[in-house]
């Protein structure tokens, strides 16, 4: 069986939009991921955990809990283990198994009008899998105008840094995104195309002058500053 490309993770902040998942931890992914994503057509399966800070058996004890305890008697879909870490809406699409029809988890959905206590074994269970195992299917991907920085480009290692001169063809210089060079944050991005091209531009000119006699390319002072 072809196996597919590793799977990239990432932890931290989430964001719950009405087109699907974004925030700091969505845009890592998208960042690890940028090669694999492309080779797949934009097509697969997030695999979501919305209670990382607990084991998987920790999160089946807290739902059994709930069953027993003080908040047995309490509708499922107005009261959650897990409050401040799962908001009451994503909770309540959580129980209930239903967006749409875009998540796919195991199991049945619950009604959230349904008590605490009246929850049977496979419930619990299916609720577990959904919480540490959430399966978000994704196809395609957002317009460019949508995207800060795109991942591929010119090896670094085909690349005199010192000049962001190419090695293997005399007086091509490169920079910003035509390298292979990506972050996470858009500040990375920003700065990583401002310096190399001042570094490549200052070459660039450089040479020009070095034909026609030898002269300096000095840079201009403000720009000097700036790229600093």
């Amino acid at each position: 069986r072809k196996r597919g490309p590793p799977a990239a993770r990432a932890r931290g902040p989430l964001l719950v939009t009405h087109r699907g998942v974004s925030g700091p931890s969505a845009l890592r992914l998208s960042a690890f991921g940028a090669l694999p994503l492309a080779e797949t057509g934009y097509k697969g399966n997030l695999l979501l955990n919305a209670c990382p800070h607990l084991q998987p058996a920790e999160v089946a004890e807290e739902l059994l809990d709930f069953t027993q305890g003080f908040h047995r008697l309490k509708q499922v879909g107005n009261i959650s283990p897990f409050q401040g870490a799962i908001p009451r809406r994503l909770w309540r699409v959580l129980v209930a198994n239903s967006a749409s029809g875009e998540l796919e988890a195991a199991g049945d959905g619950i009604d959230p009008t349904k008590k605490w206590e009246e929850l049977g074994r496979a419930e619990l269970r299916a609720l577990e899998e959904r919480l540490v195992r959430l399966r978000l299917p994704f196809s395609g991907k957002d317009s460019n105008k949508d995207e800060f920085v795109t991942a591929g480009g010119i090896r670094l290692a085909e690349v005199e840094t010192r000049t962001m001169g190419s090695k293997r063809v005399d007086g091509l210089f490169f920079a910003g995104e035509l390298l292979d060079i990506d972050g996470i944050t858009g500040g990375h991005n920003f700065q990583s195309c401002w310096t190399t091209g001042f570094i490549a531009g200052g070459a660039a000119a450089q040479r020009v002058l070095d034909a026609r006699g030898g002269q300096s390319a000095a840079a201009p002072t403000g720009l000097a500053q700036r790229a600093s």
